[in-house]
């Protein structure tokens, strides 16, 4: 009995040698929600911070680093990507680092594409900054993201094959009831020609029926203004000026009571 006891307190002690040498689980950089493989994720982390030095010498000064998938808005369109993703962190409140001064104590989102013009763009000025951006929304070209959505891979033209069958159909579900000048689904019909198309004649018909809604009815809410100028400003003039023409031939076709 007491070398079995004596065995099985040996076979213990080694097994608890064993769990102390194992090596720890290595901590993934970034959360990854997006659905796509970890590899992915750290590609796309890995190009980023690559495209944003500061971000490399100020490792101690931001955490929180997440990755998921981003829905598609005009912007993401007009640089040609069937896909986005977002990469966040948060600065600390009272960072060393220049740059991250303006963040102190924020989260920053980055939007990351590849498409027709790989890159990258913040949500907000004070973080587009940290990589000396201008401004929000602007694209920091960065040819080393291609791989997260490559034009030329049967995954990027089947989304956007798909995401031109989902506009016919959304464009189908409201056009007749804004040719009968209910002017909610005019709205929603401007909406969806002017953010939810790769299209520029779309965006001319966006621009269009913002106009018909300022200048047919009576009485509009205060934000069609604002989407007027703002569905109209991507416009070239001579866009502008086709858009005007469109939205003179809708208010003719319109059916009224």
């Amino acid at each position: 009995m007491k070398y079995l006891a004596l065995l099985l307190a040996c076979m213990a002690l080694a097994a608890c040698k064993n769990e102390v040498n194992k090596p720890a689980q290595p901590v993934s950089k970034v959360a990854n929600t997006s659905q796509q493989p970890e590899p992915f994720a750290l590609q796309a982390f890995d190009a980023f911070v690559a495209a944003c030095p500061v971000l490399a010498r100020s490792e101690a000064e931001v955490s929180d680093w997440k990755f998921a998938a981003s829905a598609l808005s005009r912007i993401e369109r007009d640089f040609g990507w069937s896909r986005a993703f977002d990469l966040s962190f948060r600065v600390v409140p009272q960072p060393r680092e220049q740059a991250l001064h303006e963040a102190a104590g924020n989260t920053c989102t980055f939007t990351l594409g590849g498409g027709d013009q790989p890159g990258y763009f913040a949500e907000r000025d004070h973080c587009a900054k940290i990589c000396g951006i201008a401004t929000h929304s602007k694209l920091a070209p960065v040819p080393a993201m291609a791989f997260l959505d490559e034009p030329d891979s049967p995954g990027y033209k089947a989304r956007r094959h798909g995401l031109d069958l989902d506009l016919q159909v959304r464009v189908k579900s409201v056009k007749s009831k804004a040719m009968d000048n209910d002017y909610q689904a005019q709205r929603a019909l401007a909406a969806i020609y002017a953010n939810e198309s790769y299209d520029r004649e779309d965006r001319i018909q966006g621009c269009a029926w913002r106009m018909v809604i300022v200048n047919n009815h009576a009485v509009v809410e205060p934000s069609d203004n604002a989407n007027l100028t703002d569905d109209c400003a991507g416009l070239s003039p001579h866009e502008k000026d086709a858009a005007a023409k469109v939205a003179l031939a809708l208010s003719k076709e319109i059916r009224r009571d």
